[in-house]
Order: structure tokens, then sequence, then C-alpha cells
């Protein structure tokens, strides 16, 4: 005890911490206290964290099928919650690195709207953000667009798309922290009136 070292401080309110770099069998101990002669009782608890999705890669991104809006098709759940290796992050992102899952669609209009929903902070601080890449390789891909969550709040909109190509969704949280969300895909159906020859009548 006379040579412990301090890891990590959290005050009360702030988000949960994750803990990491820990050595297995290693003894780690944990100090509570009040501030200025204050009493609390509390309830404090380790947890592991879960599996990491299937979806960490984009080799392995899970395939977003786009429905007519308002629709916006089956939200599809998703989390950066268990993920423990991070990557580079975008610029957007005001992070070096970020945990990432990632979403793939063929674009059948050319423009698309992503639908980010019931956003959960689980754990650590940060909001998240949303990037868009071009390509059929994951090895070549071409970033289009990135978008912090307190800028678009539940809708992204994908304009100038190339109809039939792939394009990639990689949602990121900030480096030991983790968000769950809802994400589906919608499209604006088109107009039958969208060209002359289609125009309808006016009485």
């Amino acid at each position: 005890c006379g040579s412990l070292i301090s890891l990590v401080c959290k005050r009360n309110g702030e988000p949960n911490a994750l803990l990491s770099g820990l050595t297995p069998g290693e003894i780690y101990f944990v100090r509570v206290y009040s501030l200025n002669s204050t009493n609390h009782t509390y309830e404090f608890c380790v947890q592991t964290l879960p599996p990491p999705p299937a979806n960490i890669d984009c080799a392995t991104a899970t395939v977003l099928t786009s429905e007519p809006l308002p629709a916006c098709g089956t939200p599809v759940t998703g989390t950066t919650e268990g993920l423990v290796l991070a990557q580079p992050a975008t610029a957007c992102s005001q992070q070096g690195e970020g945990m990432f899952v990632w979403y793939s669609f063929q674009a059948t209009y050319s423009t698309h709207v992503a639908q980010v929903s019931d956003v959960t902070q689980r754990y650590g601080p940060g909001n998240c953000w949303v990037e868009l890449y071009e390509g059929s390789d994951c090895g070549t891909l071409k970033e289009l667009g990135c978008y912090p969550y307190s800028t678009f709040v539940n809708w992204v909109f994908l304009k100038n798309l190339t109809v039939g190509a792939t394009y990639y969704l990689r949602f990121g949280s900030p480096v030991s922290s983790a968000h769950s969300f809802q994400i589906c895909l919608g499209h604006y159906p088109q107009p039958l009136n969208d060209d002359c020859v289609g125009a309808l009548p006016l009485t």
C-alpha cells in the first residue's frame, strides 16, 4: 500500500470509467472518499465488457437496406461497447483516435438519409460521430463526409451519391468511451412529375 500508483480519478456524476490496460491476476485498489467533512452512501460495482460486435471492420460491415421515408426501414441496433483497439479518426471528430463500427449500403438514389437515433452514452466522455466512405475495396476507401452528432442529431443527409455504387458508414466513439444507438437507411421516393413528360395537369 505504500507504493500505489493512481490510474484514474472520477467524480460523482461523471460517466462510468473504462479501466483498460489491466494485468490479469494483479490486485487493484479503489478508494472512495467524501470532500469537506461530508458523508455519503453509495453503491459500487465492477463489470467486464461485453464481447465486441461483429462489424468492427470494414470487411464485416453490417449491410443496410434503404426504405422509402418516413419509415426509414427496419432500425439496426448498434454499439461501440466492448471495443478496446482504437483506430485513426477523421478531423471532424476532434479526436486522434476512436472506437468504430461499420455499415455498408448500395445507393439506389442520389440522396439517402441515415437515421441515427436512441443514442445512449454507455461509458466514458465525449460525443459520437458518423463518417461516410465510398469504394468497393476496403483498402482503398475514399472519405466523403464526417458528421459530428451535435450537428445532425438523428438525421444524416447523404447527397451526390452514385446509383449502384457501394458506400460505407462508420460510427465512432472517443477512445475509452462507448455509445449504443439505432441506425437505419431511407430515401425520398421519386415523384411522378419530376420531368416535363410527367407533368400533372392543373385545373
